[in-house]
């Protein structure tokens, strides 16, 4: 039963997950990891919904402005990524280069569908 709760409370074990060829991200403890990926994606959702209701609420208000930033957001998000392939060599880390890659063109995709 002990055994049961604490992996209730702490679904993540130590764990080293390797993303790409060359390149890990070690999550020590489960402290770690509801810092690194749970909070942010919360952090965000919540950021999300506000917005959202905040467009429900003020029908008649222009909206252009929310739209500009969203699309600026993007925009930029896709240009990061695009930079950052630019600076791994595609000999050691072809996997990383292609994830990255694809990360951007699906944010510069979303970037022109926001619009």
């Amino acid at each position: 039963m002990k055994r049961f709760l604490i992996k209730l409370i702490f679904p993540f074990k130590w764990t080293i997950s390797k993303i790409g060829k060359g390149l890990k991200y070690f999550f020590i403890d489960n402290f770690d990891k509801i810092n690194l990926v749970v909070l942010p994606n919360l952090l965000f959702g919540l950021v999300g919904a506000s917005i959202i209701i905040y467009g429900f609420e003020n029908i008649k208000e222009d909206t252009t402005s929310l739209t500009n930033y969203g699309f600026a957001i993007l925009a930029g998000i896709a240009s990061i990524c695009f930079s950052w392939t630019r600076g791994l060599d595609i000999k050691e880390e072809p996997l990383m280069i292609a994830r990255i890659s694809k990360a951007g063109e699906g944010s510069l995709h979303c970037a022109i569908i926001f619009l």
